[in-house]
C-alpha cells in the first residue's frame, strides 16, 4: 500500500466515523464531562501520521535517553496510578521531567507545599495570596509551562483547586491540544476553547500567555497517538532521547509495536511493526469498536442531563429494602400514558418537563439502558406511542434472564452466550477502596485487561447497614498509557458520570471483583442514540 493510499484509507474511516449517526441534541451541549463523545477528537483524522517504514532502521538511529532524566520521572510514573485514581490527567509519556522555576523563592514555596492532606490548606492559601501576582503563582506550580506534579497528595489538591483563572487575567491564552496551538478566550471567570466550551485545566495541561512560551516540549500525546491511529492503548516499551518505542493495543487484540516521536509541536508515528499498512488497516478493523464507545457515552450522557433517579421510593420504611419496586410501577403508568404515579402515597414524575421518559434506575438498569439506549433501543418521548424504538440489544429477549439482578447477569455470563463474557479479578487484587494505595496499585495491576466499554462490579460490606452490596459501573474512558479507569458513568442515587474514586467513596469497604463485557458481535452501528 503505497503512502497516499494509506492516507485515503484513514480519509475513509474518519469519514465513516463521522457520518455513523445522527447527533443527538444532547452531544451539542457545552460543558460535557471531558471523555463524552462530543469533546473526543475523530479517532482517525486525515491529517493522521502515516508509518512509512519498518523500525528497525529507526531504532538503530535513536539517541538513549538521558539516566538523569528517567531518575527524575520515576517518582512520577510511580506515582501516577494513585494520581489517577482521584484526578484526570493529560495522557502524556514525558521524555524528561518538566523543570520547575529554580530560584530560591519559588523553590521554597514549593517546599512549604506538604506532600498530605495538609497540601490543601497551603495550595489554597498560596492561590488567594497570589491573586494579584498571578506570573508569581505560575512560576511556582507550573513546570514549563505544564501542571506537572509528581507528589501524589500535592497532584491530586492542584487538580481540584486550581483554574486557569487563578494562573491568568490575560484575555486570550495557549494552550497544546492535539499537536495543535490552540487559543482560549477569556470569558468571565473561564477560558474558553475554539468550539466555546469551557477549557479544562487537567495535570499536564500546558499553557503560556503565547505560542513562544510552548516551545521545547518535554512530552509526546500518546492520546493523540491513540485516537489518530485508531488504538485504544498506547503503551511505552523503551523511551529514548526524543522518541519512545510503543506498543499500540487495539480492541480486537492486535498489538503492533511503533516509533512515536515529534514532528514540530505534533507528535507523530515513525515507523511500525509491518510497515505502513499495519496502522491503518489495524485501525479500520476496530472503529466499529470506537464507535460503539462513542454511543455509549452519548447514551450514558442523556442520562445525566435527564437527570434519572436512582429506583429506591423517597418513603422507604427503615426495615423493608424497596430497591426496585419504582420502576414497575413507572413503566405500569409510562404504557397507560399517565403523567404520574403513585408508590405509597408520594407521587413520581413520568416524563421529565421536556418530555423525555424518566425510568427510575438500580445500578444494573443503568448499564442495561445504557447498552439498549446507546443500539437504538429506548422508550418513546412523550406525545408518541408509548413502547421503545427498536435497537439491536434487547436483553428481555433473553428467556429466563433478570437484568435487573447483578448476580444473575454474573451467571449468565459466566454461562457461555451470545451477549456477555465475564472476568473475575484475581484475589491477590481484590482490595477495598479504603486502602487506597493498595487499591490503586491493584486497578493497576489488572488495567490490562481493562476496556472502555467494560462493566465494572463493585461488591463488600455497604457501612450504612454492614450488609453486602454490589454495584456497577460503566467504563467510558482509560488512560491510554497505564490503562486506568479515568471516566465512569453509574446510577447510585441519581445517573451520573465521574472518576473512580468518586464511583467508590461512598462504600470505601467494596472492591472491585469481575468485569462484565458485551460481546463485540453485539456491537451495531446502524443505530443511532434516539
Amino acid at each position: 500500500m503505497s503512502t497516499g493510499r494509506a492516507t485515503a484509507v484513514l480519509v475513509l474511516m474518519s469519514l465513516l466515523l463521522a457520518c455513523s449517526g445522527e447527533t443527538p441534541p444532547s452531544a451539542a451541549k457545552k460543558n460535557r464531562p471531558p471523555g463524552t463523545a462530543a469533546t473526543r477528537a475523530t479517532r482517525v483524522a486525515p491529517e493522521a501520521p502515516v508509518p512509512t517504514e519498518s523500525c528497525e532502521p529507526v531504532l538503530r538511529e535513536l539517541r538513549p535517553m538521558d539516566p538523569t532524566d528517567a531518575a527524575a520521572l520515576s517518582l512520577y510514573e510511580r506515582n501516577l496510578p494513585h494520581i489517577q485514581l482521584f484526578a484526570r490527567t493529560e495522557p502524556f509519556l514525558f521524555l524528561s521531567r518538566p523543570a520547575p522555576d529554580p530560584s530560591p523563592d519559588t523553590t521554597a514555596a514549593r517546599a512549604r507545599i506538604p506532600d498530605s492532606h495538609l497540601a490543601r490548606r497551603a495550595v489554597a492559601a498560596l492561590v488567594r495570596s497570589l491573586r494579584t501576582d498571578r506570573p508569581r503563582l505560575r512560576r511556582i506550580l507550573l513546570s514549563d509551562g505544564y501542571l506537572f506534579e509528581d507528589r501524589f497528595e500535592v497532584a491530586r489538591i492542584i487538580a481540584k483547586e486550581v483554574s486557569l483563572s487563578d494562573f491568568f487575567d490575560e484575555p486570550t491564552i495557549y494552550r497544546e491540544t492535539d499537536g495543535a496551538i490552540e487559543a482560549l478566550t477569556r470569558s468571565g471567570d473561564d477560558y474558553l476553547d475554539s468550539a466555546g466550551a469551557r477549557a479544562k485545566l487537567l495535570l499536564n495541561t500546558r499553557v503560556a500567555i503565547d505560542p513562544a512560551g510552548l516551545a521545547a516540549p518535554r512530552h509526546l500525546d500518546a492520546g493523540f497517538i491513540a485516537r489518530t491511529a485508531g488504538a485504544r492503548r498506547v503503551v511505552p516499551v523503551a523511551r529514548y532521547a526524543d522518541s519512545a518505542l510503543v506498543e499500540l493495543v487495539y480492541a480486537d487484540d492486535t498489538r503492533i509495536r511503533a516509533v512515536i516521536g515529534r514532528e514540530g509541536p505534533q507528535t507523530v508515528i515513525r515507523c511500525a511493526e509491518g510497515g505502513v499498512d499495519a496502522v491503518p488497516e489495524a485501525a479500520l478493523r476496530n472503529a466499529l469498536f470506537h464507535q460503539w464507545i462513542d454511543r455509549l457515552s452519548d447514551a450514558a450522557q442523556q442520562m445525566v442531563d435527564e437527570r434519572l433517579d436512582f429506583d429506591e421510593p423517597e418513603n422507604e420504611p427503615d426495615t423493608e429494602q424497596e430497591d426496585g419496586k419504582l420502576r414497575i410501577e413507572w413503566e405500569k403508568a409510562y404504557l397507560r400514558r399517565q403523567k404520574t404515579f403513585f408508590y405509597r402515597e408520594l407521587e413520581y414524575d413520568v416524563y421529565d418537563r421536556s418530555g423525555n421518559p424518566t425510568p427510575p434506575q438500580v445500578c444494573i438498569d443503568f448499564i442495561v439502558d445504557t447498552w439498549e439506549r446507546a443500539s437504538g433501543n429506548w422508550y418513546r418521548r412523550r406525545g408518541g406511542p408509548p413502547g421503545r424504538t427498536e435497537g439491536s440489544l434487547d436483553f428481555n429477549s433473553i428467556t429466563g434472564l433478570n437484568t435487573r439482578h447483578t448476580p444473575s447477569m454474573l451467571d449468565f455470563a459466566a454461562g457461555g452466550n451470545a451477549f456477555l463474557e465475564r472476568f473475575d479479578v484475581p484475589q491477590s487484587c481484590r482490595v477495598p477502596f479504603r486502602q487506597h494505595a493498595r487499591f490503586a496499585d491493584a486497578v493497576a495491576q489488572t488495567a490490562a485487561q481493562i476496556r472502555e466499554g467494560d462493566v465494572l462490579v463493585i461488591h463488600g460490606l455497604r457501612e450504612e447497614d454492614q450488609e453486602e452490596h454490589y454495584h456497577t459501573a460503566l467504563v467510558l474512558a482509560v488512560c491510554p498509557i497505564t490503562g486506568m479507569p479515568l471516566i465512569l458513568a453509574d446510577n447510585a442515587g441519581r445517573s451520573q458520570i465521574r472518576t473512580l474514586a468518586s464511583t467508590m467513596r461512598s462504600a470505601p469497604r467494596r472492591m472491585i471483583k469481575h468485569l462484565l463485557r458485551l460481546h463485540p458481535d453485539r456491537l451495531s452501528p446502524e443505530k443511532s442514540v434516539p
